[in-house]
């Protein structure tokens, strides 16, 4: 399989050199000493040192000569920490801004799935996504998205079938198929679908089934894909793991079932399991951590400190067959981590490769800055007349969760306008990569606004601009600002612009430094909030209502979408 450059399958010469270290027959690069090393194979944390030449480990356990020596003085020594799934655009930051933040605090690589930017400019965004990534000292792989569009119900900015995804899983880095989200279409046999299914054949297959149990989840597993990151109860968990299943336990900004599942993972201690983020905003990465805040969180749950670190390390690597990677072994990439304790989770030296590259939370040197294609940079399209009236007629309301990413199917309404009354806000979706600006208009109930307009070019999977308000007036305001900035995020009131984010890459990162998004980000939080907004994060959780593939009632530039039916409702 293609791999990055950074990726080092080691030389003869190399493996021979390493030899020598071991025996102590030839002096060693670096050897830390005084560590207790956490091994994730036995799940046992020992004393003792590990030896380091030409970037991989020669030697674990007695100290050898070496041209430099660093006393770890009994900091704990972890693998380097990886994340097995991630939409890196979620975090708005640009991978280089991503790398920053993420990098000090432990994580060494991530396995992105760039269905976001895929859906805006299709394959062009993987590529871009691989080569920003490596511009920086984290090691960035990919998996192809599967599911562009997410549904056949909306518009986007590209389409990835067999063909197309067949040339992406060729691309250096990319490691296998993302997640298959159109479970119904693997259920039902549709052609389409399988056809993509097998153009990654011999590939890792990347699932995604919410809600997905008994008889449909053996036929699921038994099409092939091998892991699921959707299980928010343990009987879920437990069903993936028994089928043989790698199961995802997700605890990120959007979705957190961390702390459900812990129980499950401590019983049964499984060797499939991983602890992945999904998505993570920039807020969070920035005060609360990475991998390393799944690795402290999993620990206060109960999760064994060693099988918290096998859950983000070695079982990331052998499930998407990353060679010499996940262990304090010899022969393995010296990706490593020292920390002051492992229930703190704060770490103190990075090392890739066996060079430090941070340190006291600190990179020790800049990424180098990678220019996205013009493509990502000018991809808002609006016609200069968009229709957001609706007459007054019966529809279901979409029930909206804080906190969640799953909705709610509440009961018909004859509406045709907002009703801040009633916490009854317009929704709506317009398509944004044409130009031709179709917009699907409806009703939403949880949201609280009493006034104003919030819009986006954030609206999961096709990256449509979605807009929740309670005056037309305004939304077409906010929406016609987002074409203005090419992205981002705007709130409107009576008819003035209160608070952006530009989000200029795509419609969905901005390379600015993390404080500068996250400041942003906060004060558009707090002006929400003054528009009476009872949401806390309403950027993410705006971002998933136009997701088709959760439960139960969706929203896409083509109307009210009944997820459970897989279908586009009639309204009168």
């Amino acid at each position: 399989m293609p791999l990055l450059a950074s990726d080092m399958i080691p030389s003869l010469s190399t493996r021979q050199a390493l030899v020598r270290v071991a025996q102590s027959l030839e002096p060693a690069d670096l050897c830390i000493v005084n560590a207790r090393i956490v091994d994730v194979h036995t799940l046992t944390i020992f004393r003792g040192a590990v030896s380091i030449k030409h970037g991989f480990i020669a030697s674990v356990g007695a100290p050898v000569p070496a041209t430099e020596t660093l006393d770890a003085a009994g900091m704990y020594l972890t693998p380097g920490l990886i994340d097995a799934h991630i939409h890196i655009e979620s975090s708005l930051m640009t991978p280089r801004r991503f790398a920053e933040v993420v990098v000090p605090r432990g994580t060494v690589g991530v396995v992105c799935e760039p269905h976001e930017i895929t859906n805006v400019i299709g394959v062009a965004g993987i590529r871009a996504m691989l080569e920003a990534g490596a511009a920086t000292p984290l090691s960035v792989w990919g998996s192809v998205p599967s599911c562009v569009p997410a549904s056949a119900f909306e518009a986007s900015g590209a389409k990835m079938g067999a063909a197309e995804v067949k040339a992406a899983l060729e691309l250096p880095g990319v490691l296998g198929l993302a997640e298959m989200m159109n479970y119904p279409g693997v259920l039902n046999l549709e052609p389409h679908v399988w056809e993509v299914l097998g153009a990654a054949q011999g590939q890792r297959l990347d699932g995604h089934a919410p809600a997905v149990t008994g008889a449909a989840w053996q036929a699921y597993a038994a099409a092939g894909l091998e892991s699921d990151h959707e299980a928010v109860l343990e009987a879920e968990a437990f069903e993936r793991l028994r089928s043989g299943t790698w199961l995802m336990v997700r605890d990120g900004s959007a979705a957190r079932n961390l702390e459900a599942l812990a129980p499950l993972m401590t019983r049964l201690k499984p060797a499939r399991a991983m602890l992945v983020t999904d998505d993570a905003d920039a807020a969070e990465l920035l005060e609360d951590g990475h991998c390393d805040r799944l690795l402290k969180k999993a620990i206060a749950c109960g999760i064994p400190a060693p099988l918290a670190v096998r859950m983000l390390t070695l079982a990331p690597s052998e499930y998407w067959r990353i060679p010499n990677r996940g262990a304090v072994a010899a022969g393995q990439i010296a990706d490593l981590v020292l920390w002051d304790s492992l229930e703190t989770a704060n770490a103190q030296i990075v090392l890739k490769a066996g060079e430090t590259v941070a340190q006291d939370g600190k990179l020790l040197e800049e990424s180098r800055l990678f220019v996205f294609p013009q493509e990502a940079l000018t991809s808002v399209h609006l016609p200069q007349n968009i229709l957001l009236e609706t007459p007054v007629r019966k529809q279901p309301m979409i029930g909206v969760h804080p906190d969640q990413i799953r909705t709610d199917t509440l009961p018909i309404l004859q509406i045709g306008a907002a009703d801040p009354s009633q916490d009854l806000v317009k929704l709506a979706v317009v398509e944004r990569h044409s130009g031709l600006g179709q917009a699907g208009v409806g009703f939403a109930k949880g949201m609280g606004f009493k006034r104003g307009a919030m819009a986006q070019t954030i609206a999961h999977d096709a990256h449509n601009i979605i807009c929740a308000g309670v005056s037309d007036a305004d939304m077409l305001l906010a929406i016609h600002t987002l074409q203005t900035l090419q992205g981002g995020v705007v709130i409107v009131a009576d008819g003035l612009v209160l608070a952006q984010l530009e989000l200029p890459v795509a419609g969905l990162m901005s390379d600015a430094p993390a404080a500068e998004v996250v400041q942003a980000q906060r004060q558009l939080e707090v002006v929400a909030h003054g528009l009476g907004c009872s949401l806390p994060h309403p950027i993410i959780t705006l971002a998933f209502l136009a997701l088709t593939v959760i439960p139960s009632l969706k929203i896409t530039d083509q109307g009210l979408f009944d997820v459970t039916e897989f279908r586009l409702l009639e309204l009168d």
